[in-house]
């Protein structure tokens, strides 16, 4: 047998750890939230237009066939278009999406608008 020293068995060392690492199991990727990439960006989307409407304080009340007759904040849509695309209703979800971003980017504007409002006396 032939000896290769200590440089040899901490070579033989390392081998033998990486062929053992090599055989561990993968742990399995996260599955993404949903299968509808389009209904995932437009609820980014909504979620940081609504967002930045709470933060200008103007956040809308809209009448949706989603919610019924009464109007509903958009923060009661946006939790509806959640809901819709957990039960795989993407279409409906992409659409009160967007109706969600229109209306917060237009409550967002409707302030910035505002802000210096003053009275105007005749």
């Amino acid at each position: 047998m032939k000896y290769y020293g200590w440089k040899g068995g901490v070579s033989l060392l390392l081998i033998s750890t990486l062929a053992g690492c090599a055989n561990q199991p993968v742990p399995p990727q996260e599955e993404a939230k949903s299968k509808c990439p389009t209904c995932d960006t437009a609820l980014a989307t909504a979620t940081t237009a609504l967002s930045a409407a709470r933060k200008a304080s103007s956040e809308w009340r809209l009448i949706d066939k989603a919610t019924g007759d009464a109007s509903a904040p958009l923060s009661t849509l946006l939790a509806t278009a959640k809901k819709r695309c957990d039960e795989g209703e993407y279409e409906e979800c992409t659409r009160i999406a967007k109706r969600v971003t229109w209306a917060a980017n237009a409550g967002v504007k409707q302030a910035a608008d505002n802000a210096d409002a003053a009275p105007a006396y005749f």
